[in-house]
């Protein structure tokens, strides 16, 4: 599935840019899109992507609001998160799963190494490679 998004951050040109989105099992995210896109079609929604109940855009602070009344109501600190910490997720997620750097990059669609900075590595991975650097010096 294709989404064309008409305009996003590090889109300085204003050319757009589409996001694919690959079908899997064990979410089916294509499934769950199209039936979205299909709700939002008979709402006459009009453009925007992510819409309010009231139809109106969902804009970014709107979100995070959302976001956080959602995780204190799970009993979850939600000072801990803000709208990095999808890509902060992602980012983490994909580098422990082995992703090489070069594809997080891509599908982060960052354009410098700042997707760096966002994967988290635990203290025993950092443990770790310091014992394998330290065996490699003698």
């Amino acid at each position: 599935m294709k989404i064309h998004l008409k305009a996003s951050k590090n889109d300085y040109f204003r050319a757009g840019v589409d996001i694919i989105i690959f079908d899997n099992v064990r979410f089916q995210p294509v499934r769950y899109m199209a039936n979205y896109l299909l709700l939002r079609k008979q709402l006459q929604a009009g453009e925007a992507l992510f819409i309010t109940p009231d139809l109106k855009p969902l804009s970014r602070s709107l979100f995070i609001g959302y976001l956080k009344k959602l995780l204190i109501r799970l009993g979850i600190d939600s000072s801990q998160y803000s709208g990095h910490s999808f890509r902060i997720g992602a980012a983490t997620s994909a580098a422990r799963q082995g992703v090489p750097d070069h594809l997080i990059q891509s599908l982060g669609r960052w354009k410098s190494l700042t997707y760096t900075r966002y994967i988290h590595i635990s203290k025993a991975k950092l443990k770790n490679a310091q014992q394998a650097m330290s065996r490699q010096a003698l």
